[in-house]
């Protein structure tokens, strides 16, 4: 097994800047050193403001390159922004585009797509409109809506959300709250920096050590602002109330109607990859199965691994009783990700 702090050295990384629609962003190009890559795959993260610059991402960028696989990683502005949008998928779609036409010694099969939570509803457009693309999903989606009530409620189904994720839903939710001032910029500036301040931090969600950051956080706010970012992080309205409100707004309102990927998956029949952590504490298990229900039934050729190995932000342990059957997903996560970066094939 690789350390968990290794970083592979045999790899090239390179910036190249990705023409979307509405505006340029960067994208990070992982290639071996030395040697033509084989394969091509696009890595779509999911809500994060580091996006590909995540450590943890980075280092799986550059061991798939590390296996002869050219990866190409976008910083997608809309996520990058700790929003959801429009923006996403004809953004990922250029990436993809612009991975396909990259120079390269040796001729390259068709980029697979590898996403990563709601990295899933860009990798649907893209696999939609890209028929040759093969699709692995890691922490995916199928209905936007009841993610966010997960996390609102504080889980379900026996596993706990993640309290840390609850700031960017009440970011995507402002306009619908009933005391949202005309200014939000100093509450979004606040809700950002306690994100950048606690996410990646797992020890934050033991015991409620999170409250440290929010009230020191907060300090910053005044007045309802103060009020609704104590809603978000949790302090006052634990259970949501306020926010699912607000959802139902939103709901009526199509808000989100851009993040359902239910009309990419319904066009995709090719070969996908569902992987997912049994104790996902942001995108519940229940939403691997219905994604997985939705591409078969779509009529493509999709298969299912749960993992107790991985959870949505990183590893996790299992009982040694589970070894033979975590080995099995392993082995088809792997299989799939090599299947996903050289054309999809057998």
């Amino acid at each position: 097994m690789t350390p968990a702090d290794a970083v592979p050295r045999a790899v090239t990384r390179r910036r190249v800047r990705v023409a979307g629609p509405r505006e340029t962003f960067d994208a990070w190009v992982y290639d071996p050193r030395g040697a033509a890559p084989h394969g091509a795959l696009l890595v779509l993260p999911g809500l994060h403001y580091l996006g590909p610059a995540d450590p943890r991402l980075d280092r799986f960028n550059r061991l798939v390159a590390a296996s002869g696989v050219r990866v190409l990683s976008p910083f997608l502005p809309t996520f990058a922004r700790l929003h959801v949008g429009p923006a996403l998928g004809p953004d990922a779609l250029a990436a993809y585009d612009l991975l396909g036409s990259l120079p390269s010694a040796r001729p390259l099969p068709a980029p697979g797509v590898f996403s990563i939570s709601t990295g899933s509803l860009p990798a649907a457009f893209v696999c939609a409109r890209r028929d040759s693309a093969s699709w692995v999903s890691f922490g995916g989606y199928h209905d936007f809506a009841a993610c966010v009530r997960f996390s609102l409620t504080g889980g379900g189904g026996g596993v706990s959300a993640d309290p840390l994720n609850r700031p960017v839903v009440y970011l995507n939710l402002l306009r619908f709250m009933p005391d949202t001032p005309a200014d939000t910029a100093p509450l979004e500036r606040a809700l950002r920096r306690y994100v950048e301040q606690t996410w990646g931090r797992a020890e934050l969600k033991l015991d409620g050590r999170w409250r440290a950051v929010s009230e020191r956080v907060e300090r910053e706010l005044a007045g309802v602002s103060r009020a609704i970012f104590r809603r978000a992080t949790g302090v006052d309205d634990p259970q949501g109330e306020v926010g699912l409100r607000a959802l139902e707004l939103a709901d009526a309102d199509d808000a989100f109607a851009c993040m359902d990927p239910s009309g990419s998956i319904a066009r995709f029949q090719g070969v996908s990859v569902v992987v997912h952590g049994r104790d996902d504490d942001v995108v519940p298990i229940s939403e691997a199965h219905a994604l997985h229900r939705a591409l078969l039934g779509a009529g493509g050729d999709s298969r299912l691994f749960l993992t107790g190995m991985y959870g949505h932000t990183g590893s996790s342990r299992f009982a040694l009783g589970d070894a033979s059957r975590e080995l099995r997903s392993m082995l088809g996560i792997v299989d799939g990700i090599a299947r996903c970066a050289h054309g999809g094939g057998a």
